[in-house]
């Protein structure tokens, strides 16, 4: 029974790891999205996340096999992201709308774009984070 208890909070640690993880990644590409340069991008984020999971390594164990599913978990954060936003829109009474911003994350999702089309040629600096409007 105890073995069942401990694998089980082994589990849940390794994805709350993750999933914290994924959104210390999502949180750093504030500070460089007005980069035109995918490579500077790339690089930034790269040193960025290095940085974080020093501090975070510091506190916590993680192990480098962890990070391997990383892009899979920030695809889970992005698809919590277009949930969340119709899940607003129903519960505030409104119709569902689809605007850039949310097309753009849907689109991610879609095509299987990783790191939230960050580094893909969907992205666009002077329009972060959309893509064309849908009609739903």
């Amino acid at each position: 029974m105890w073995k069942i208890i401990i694998g089980i909070g082994l589990e849940f640690l390794f994805l709350n790891t993750i999933i914290i993880a994924g959104k210390f990644w999502g949180n750093g590409m504030d500070w460089i999205q007005s980069e035109p340069d995918v490579g500077k991008r790339k690089q930034f984020m790269e040193d960025y996340f290095e940085t974080v999971l020093a501090g975070y390594r510091s506190e916590t164990r993680l192990d480098h096999t962890m990070l391997n599913t990383l892009p899979l978990f920030i695809q889970a954060n992005l698809l919590e992201n277009i949930i969340d936003a119709f899940e607003v829109m129903r519960n505030n009474g409104e119709e569902p709308e689809c605007d850039e911003e949310l097309s753009y994350r849907i689109k991610c999702i879609e095509e299987d774009i990783l790191y939230f089309g960050f580094f893909h040629e969907i992205y666009s600096c002077e329009e972060p984070f959309e893509y064309e409007k849908r009609n739903l």
